[in-house]
């Protein structure tokens, strides 16, 4: 049947390109979830980082802290001898 000089296609094909369309649809969707996913866990793992750098130099200066104190009672109990 020609309507306007195009053919009509069955219900089957419009059925299958529905069906393809919708695919590639979720598709685009599942990859734009997992990008943003991503994205997100990313961002917590580099600040999980920057905190763990911090925490690394707190303790650097309790330790660096705790070595003066001990060099001065070391030096303290060497005088007292």
């Amino acid at each position: 049947m020609m309507l306007f000089g195009a053919t009509v296609g069955n219900v089957g094909d419009v059925l299958a390109a529905i069906f393809l369309l919708g695919f590639i649809i979720i598709m685009i969707m599942i990859g734009a979830l997992l990008l943003n996913m991503y994205k997100k866990n990313k961002k917590r793992l580099e600040e999980l980082i920057m905190l763990e750098k911090q925490q690394n130099i707190i303790l650097k200066n309790r330790v660096d802290d705790i070595n003066e104190r001990l060099s001065r009672i070391e030096r303290l109990l060497k005088e007292k001898n």
